[in-house]
């Protein structure tokens, strides 16, 4: 079974829940620790995972400090200004809630590294006899103020009518923190089921109506453990390449980094204001990885990651906050985009039989730049995208697919 991809660890919440690797995890971190930190989204499994870690790291003598439900830039921050060997948000960022997950982050909020991660499967592997030694300790700690009040300064001038949704996710633990700043809060009632639920990062078109019906300048989309955001407007839904323009241009930033799934339309725009553009590998840790080597200010990925140098870490309400600031000077604007076509098929579906057939259909009309295949590394599915500026080949791909989905 697999349970390891680009974001961690990510499964089926019964599976984690009924095996021992849960607890064979919160084990070995123990074993390289003194003191580890853990949160958790909304989920109806995360503290039953939490409780699974917790037996794995108290048995072997550390202490744990616990956040509570806890979006995973919390995690981040308190990393950076706290002394940990390891923090853990157990999530499953946006996908459904049947679904859960572990992310890794060692003591300076980074995301462990592959090297980790294999020693980990290694231990996993084998029967590693453990004894049990004295009982660490646990302590419930809260540092939901000081994390908000580390950018509040971003919002106290804000005079935009804003709304948030929430995703019924981690972030609905802050709700009532936003209303002094003009700021309403939707989908912030998590009942352990509805978390990502036709709400949130993944589902803008949903707060477009909402903004819409109550005359809102702007509004925010979260997902479930609050590290995307996705921008909407009456008119207008802005994700995360709008967004990396728009920083871009209003920072005066003169280099970013953005991911082959990319916008072609956000590389040339940035290219023609004379911003240095480095594209690299789907993966949040990729493009930080590559702000760091080319000291670039920003980067981020369509999905609505947005990462900067001097906040490192992916984080809806910093980066929320940040536009705000922003927006309440400049309001939005964003690129010429090239056309796109997604498509997504499940790995047990039969179209998934047919996949070098679709690429080399693909291949034969368009340019390698302007295709994308990738296998995700977060859900059962087979990832196509084309781009292309000719919307009569693009319906062609349309046509092709319909076809092939009903022979």
């Amino acid at each position: 079974m697999k349970f390891f991809n680009t974001d961690g660890i990510r499964a089926k919440a019964i599976d984690l829940i009924s095996s021992n690797l849960v607890t064979k995890i919160g084990q070995f971190l123990a074993s390289k620790s003194k003191r580890i930190l853990i949160g958790y989204d909304t989920r109806e499994s995360s503290p039953i995972i939490v409780d699974l870690l917790i037996n794995g790291i108290v048995t072997q003598g550390v202490d744990i400090d616990i956040v509570g439900v806890c979006p995973t830039p919390l995690i981040s921050y308190i990393l950076q200004n706290e002394k940990y060997d390891y923090g853990i948000n157990v999530t499953a960022s946006h996908n459904p809630y049947y679904d859960n997950g572990i992310k890794i982050f060692d003591s300076s909020a980074n995301k462990i590294s592959s090297n980790i991660i294999e020693d980990i499967k290694n231990h996993l592997d084998m029967n590693h006899p453990f004894e049990l030694k004295d009982l660490g300790k646990i302590r419930y700690i809260n540092k939901y103020q000081e994390y908000f009040l580390s950018f509040k300064e971003n919002l106290i001038n804000n005079k935009l009518k804003i709304v948030f949704d929430l995703s019924n996710g981690a972030f609905s633990s802050f709700k009532d923190y936003f209303y002094k700043f003009n700021i309403k809060t939707i989908n912030d009632e998590p009942n352990g089921k509805n978390i990502n639920d036709q709400v949130g990062a993944l589902f803008p078109f949903n707060l477009q109506k909402k903004v819409k019906e109550e005359n809102f300048d702007y509004g925010f989309c979260f997902d479930g453990d609050g590290d995307r955001v996705i921008l909407v407007t009456k008119d207008n839904i802005y994700d995360g390449d709008d967004l990396i323009y728009y920083l871009a241009k209003e920072l005066n930033y003169q280099k970013v980094v953005v991911t082959k799934q990319s916008n072609l339309g956000l590389i040339k725009a940035l290219e023609e204001k004379g911003i240095d553009v480095e594209v690299v590998d789907i993966g949040d840790i990729k493009v930080l990885n590559k702000m760091k080597e080319e000291n670039a200010p920003l980067g981020g990925e369509a999905s609505g990651h947005l990462l900067f140098l001097n906040h490192p870490y992916s984080d809806s309400l910093y980066s929320s906050s940040l536009l705000i600031k922003l927006l309440n000077e400049k309001s939005i604007y964003s690129f010429d985009k090239y056309l796109t076509f997604n498509k997504n098929i499940n790995i047990y579906d039969k179209l998934y039989l047919q996949k070098e057939e679709i690429i080399s259909f693909l291949e034969s009309k368009f340019p390698k730049e302007q295709l994308l295949f990738r296998e995700s590394g977060t859900e059962d599915v087979f990832r196509i995208r084309v781009q292309t500026l000719d919307a009569s080949i693009l319906e062609e791909v349309k046509i092709y697919f319909d076809n092939l989905e009903n022979k």
